[in-house]
């Protein structure tokens, strides 16, 4: 069993050892306008742009906030409209 010095003593040796790691550049694509493309090229604008964008989720918990508080029609059921309904039925029936 090892004591506590010895487990301290490999966590100095491990943060040593890593504070001498040097590893190798990665090429980063993204896909933006239907094809990808490599990141390194990119201005500084659109650099910053990627580093702002967040992956969409439909759970994603502020959408569903910013959903709740909305006095919209429900859309989980679609609207039938036919031919034969006038307009005025149609609005009635969104509102």
């Amino acid at each position: 069993m090892r004591d506590i010095e010895k487990v301290n003593a490999e966590i100095e040796e491990v943060k040593k050892e890593l504070e001498n790691v040097h590893g190798t550049g990665t090429e980063v694509y993204a896909r933006i306008v239907g094809y990808y493309r490599s990141v390194r090229n990119w201005n500084k604008g659109k650099r910053e742009e990627y580093n702002h964008r967040l992956m969409f989720s439909s759970e994603n918990e502020r959408i569903e906030k910013t959903l709740s508080g909305c006095d919209c029609p429900s859309i989980s059921g679609s609207l039938n409209f036919s031919n034969s309904e006038k307009l005025s039925e149609k609005k009635e029936q969104i509102a």
